[in-house]
């Protein structure tokens, strides 16, 4: 049976997350609060509004309560709105409401996919920075509505 762990309810339960609370859910959890660290394995998913962000495993530490940044592992998934990404590895930061998505990361919509090594989503803002190791480039192809139509030959 898979265990549902409320992130809220059980450590940082309070007004200050009222807003814009995190929840997140996985089958397991170890918490250390020696280290002020939580970690989530097995079909992980952490929510704040519309923006989520699945893995294998998530380590997220604390202090006072409150998430000061998360780092996810393996199959990582991000979806906000139309927005959808993918990455090796994942960092969740609280204070400034980013995601990064590092090493073979990309991040797509209806019209374009974004490629690089390492994406920057700003999740308040829905902005999106993309970064390439040296000597290599930045990839964005678009959709446009002709290729759209191109693609869907029978």
């Amino acid at each position: 049976m898979k265990l549902w762990i409320t992130m809220i309810c059980l450590i940082w339960s309070g007004a200050a997350w009222a807003e814009d609370a995190i929840q997140i859910e996985s089958d397991h959890m170890h918490m250390s609060t020696q280290q002020n660290r939580a970690t989530f394995t097995g079909s992980v998913l952490l929510t704040r509004n519309d923006f989520e962000l699945r893995c294998d495993r998530l380590v997220v530490d604390y202090l006072n309560k409150k998430i000061q940044h998360a780092v996810a592992t393996g199959h990582v998934r991000m979806h906000q709105g139309a927005k959808h990404g993918v990455s090796d590895q994942a960092i969740f930061e609280q204070t400034t409401n980013q995601v990064t998505l590092i090493g073979h990361a990309s991040v797509e919509n209806e019209k374009g996919v974004l490629r690089g090594y390492k994406i920057i989503h700003d999740i308040t803002q829905g902005d999106t920075e993309v970064l390439q190791e040296p000597g290599k480039r930045v990839r964005l192809h678009i959709e446009t509505d002709q290729t759209s139509q191109g693609q869907h030959h029978e």
